[in-house]
């Protein structure tokens, strides 16, 4: 895949468009998993903070998932590990509620916030203790 995006790329294509429902390549490619697609798309300018109508990230959407390699990529883009959608869910949140240690630990190490709560009040802690994920707590 990654090979077929630095085509396109090369061709003049925007890394930062989007569909109509707000998503781009880069949280297409976060949300399968596709590190290097990521990557590309990062260099080529594709902003690692943009949000699909929704309110979710690249990040969360990685986190989500459990791949940490795309989570470490877009951190290291910058990706901001404390924004949240509509309803308060960050990164965090969901890799703590998915049971993805080691998303987990790569996002307390880029400084997401534990004491952050979603609207209901939950944070990432009590997530990981729901669904006994001993090793996110």
């Amino acid at each position: 895949f990654t090979d077929c995006v630095k085509t396109l790329l090369g061709a003049g294509a925007d890394a930062g468009k989007t569909r109509t429902d707000g998503r781009t390549a880069l949280m297409i490619a976060a949300d399968k998993g596709f590190t290097d697609c990521v990557k590309t798309l990062l260099a080529a300018g594709a902003d690692a903070d943009k949000a699909e109508r929704g309110g979710w990230t690249a990040l969360m959407l990685a986190a989500d998932k459990g791949f940490t390699d795309c989570v470490k990529a877009l951190l290291d883009a910058g990706a901001d590990a404390e924004q949240a959608e509509e309803d308060g869910w960050t990164a965090l949140m969901l890799a703590a509620k998915n049971g993805s240690a080691d998303c987990v630990k790569t996002l307390l190490d880029a400084g997401a916030d534990t004491d952050k709560t979603k609207r209901d009040g939950w944070t990432a802690l009590m997530f990981a203790a729901q669904n006994g994920s001993a090793d996110c707590v």
